[in-house]
């Protein structure tokens, strides 16, 4: 079934009471009809809240709980879970086997001890390294059923506020700094990345564009000298390998090369 309402794990851990936190203070975010874009007539209730959301993540974390070590690392993850042979998982795992390490990178832990240990690792499933101190945080999806856009996007935009979090305690020396390149970033993007017929054809690029708007203004990322931005992402869905197929090397490559902006956007740092 297509989710149709804030899913539990929206309302655990970290996130402990983001269901009614975010039905309350997102009044653009469609209530119970996630399959749906909403339509954007009124741009500002569709601004996502992103002070109070940060601020919610803040008192939920037991800061003496972190194990920072266990957080944001760069590195890649091959082996696929037994009972697990997802076209999304196999697709993940096929970046892992055949992406360049120094590039790519796959199941990123963000959050391993920041709560009663309910979360996990809440890892992100993609992180793409663009160039120096430039990288992507993807929320990778194959169909709507294990989420539809609205859904990915909520993802991803929480995870990059739990990122912006690991860099306020960075700052702080809550977290120390041991170099690790992800924590050093001057700019993120929030990706969901997806096949071409996985997104709808209206209201696409005005949702985006808000997103990506409140984001690259967030005034805490600016305070960590950090830009931050948006970006809904397609690939072909005939690259897509059939449930219980792997992938071969120039297949995953031939996919990797069509992957594409689903609309027109501005460069990952302006200016």
């Amino acid at each position: 079934m297509l989710t149709k309402k804030i899913p539990d794990s929206f309302n655990q851990g970290i996130l402990f009471g983001f269901r009614e936190f975010l039905e309350t203070n997102w009044p653009g975010l469609p209530k119970n009809q996630w399959d749906k874009l909403p339509h954007v007539s009124n741009q500002e209730q569709m601004r996502p809240p992103l002070g109070a959301i940060l601020d919610r993540i803040r008192k939920n974390v037991r800061r003496d709980h972190v194990q920072p070590r266990r957080n944001w690392r760069f590195s890649q993850e091959k082996k696929i879970a037994k009972g697990n042979p997802s076209q999304e998982k196999v697709l993940e795992k096929a970046f892992a086997e055949y992406l360049d390490v120094d590039c790519w990178a796959n199941q990123v832990p963000t959050c391993s001890g920041y709560s009663s240990g309910i979360d996990g690792k809440r890892s992100i499933d993609l992180v793409h390294r663009l160039a120096d101190g430039e990288f992507e945080l993807i929320e990778l999806k194959t169909t709507r059923r294990s989420g539809p856009p609205v859904f990915a996007m909520v993802e991803i935009l929480l995870y990059g506020l739990i990122y912006v979090l690991a860099r306020e305690m960075l700052q702080q020396g809550v977290l120390k700094d041991d170099r690790r390149p992800l924590l050093q970033a001057q700019a993120v993007r929030l990706a969901v990345l997806a096949p071409d017929d996985y997104y709808p054809e209206d209201n696409l690029a005005a949702f985006e564009n808000i997103i990506d708007d409140t984001l690259r203004n967030f005034d805490q990322a600016k305070a960590l000298n950090l830009t931050l931005s948006f970006q809904f992402q397609k690939f072909p869905r005939e690259l897509l390998a059939p449930r219980g197929a792997n992938y071969a090397k120039e297949d995953l490559l031939r996919l990797v090369e069509k992957i594409r902006p689903c609309t027109v956007r501005a460069a990952l740092i302006d200016g």
